[in-house]
């Protein structure tokens, strides 16, 4: 019997939302390694949750991230954050992938499971790999960023992709005026990085957020009725995918006239409390059958409350902050 690929996950820090993702990965994965690449903050977290875990500063170094940290300069828009939760985001959202490249030379992988640290696993995956053992790599975030199946020698080509575009004045500056004139909120991340490598490259890559004999990996629990999943308000205001439990994860797609299962589900921007509703039936506890019916604690729908009117505002300001400057360097011209 094969060994399973390995899951793997990257994180600086203890949010609250990683111990919840971690554990769903080891009750739905018992048979596969789930590893954190993660720093001080999140050794215990991991260790706990029998998670294996490896620093940051325990990886050698490679050629392709020590010329990463030579190139790199952020590119974005006055409204796009810098920061977060205390360190580079801009930065570090490039960096993770030098850093799995390196375990994976480590650990000699020609191939793993890659997700972002908010994707909660809901199946186990070593049934799905021969699915995408023909394709170079799998994507996610509507086929924009690559994550899921991945194989260990695409992604050494995908970092040195990234190299090279930080090395590109001409593209830098394309995007950079972009941002000042049309898209403030928005920056240069690895997921515009991966597009133009794939192009770049011809990578022969399957979009997870496709149905696949009736199953399918979330792009985002916020976003699908473009698609055709049935959308619910959940109690907290936020507006997401109506998923319920009924042996699985699903979601009914009105396109396609059938329920959906999910594999995966990204709950970014999520509040914890819909993590908890999602391990709860992980963990075969009592809970709501539908997301949308679950309580929510007064304080998580002020969060939510305030979450919403500050994406609003911050939309519409960038929205006034590109108009001024088209206007200022029409004048200017």
């Amino acid at each position: 019997m094969s060994i399973p690929n390995p899951i793997i996950f990257t994180h600086y820090g203890r949010s609250a939302y990683l111990s919840r993702t971690l554990k769903c990965a080891k009750l739905t994965n018992q048979n596969t390694k789930v590893i954190l690449i993660g720093d001080d903050n999140n050794l215990a977290l991991a260790t706990s949750n029998y998670v294996e875990h490896h620093h940051f500063n325990s990886l050698v170094k490679s050629d392709l991230r020590t010329e990463f940290y030579k190139v790199f300069k952020p590119i974005k828009g006055t409204f796009h954050p810098l920061i977060r939760n205390g360190r580079n985001w801009l930065m570090y959202v490039f960096e993770r992938w030098f850093y799995v490249y390196e375990l994976a030379q480590k650990m000699q992988l020609e191939s793993f499971w890659h997700f972002d640290s908010d994707t909660i696993i809901l199946k186990d995956l070593s049934k799905f790999s021969e699915y995408f053992s023909d394709y170079d790599s799998t994507e996610q975030c509507n086929g924009n960023g690559l994550n899921g199946f991945v194989k260990t020698c695409i992604l050494k080509q995908y970092l040195i992709v990234i190299n090279q575009l930080f090395l590109d004045d001409d593209f830098l500056k394309k995007q950079q005026e972009e941002f000042d004139t049309i898209n403030p909120e928005y920056a240069f991340t690895e997921m515009r990085a991966w597009v133009n490598a794939k192009q770049k490259l011809s990578f022969n890559t399957y979009h997870l957020g496709k149905v696949l004999k009736g199953k399918t990996w979330d792009d985002s629990i916020v976003q699908g009725e473009d698609i055709g999943y049935q959308m619910s308000r959940l109690k907290s205001g936020q507006v997401m995918k109506n998923i319920y439990w009924e042996n699985g994860f699903y979601c009914y797609n009105k396109h396609l006239q059938q329920s959906v299962e999910f594999v995966t589900l990204n709950l970014s921007h999520s509040p914890i409390f819909v993590f908890d509703w999602v391990l709860s039936h992980i963990e075969n506890k009592p809970s709501t059958k539908y997301l949308h019916k679950t309580p929510v604690p007064l304080k998580e729908i002020m969060i939510g409350i305030g979450r919403n009117i500050k994406r609003k505002t911050t939309h519409y300001l960038s929205k006034l902050a590109a108009i001024y400057k088209m206007i200022w360097l029409t004048l200017d011209n």
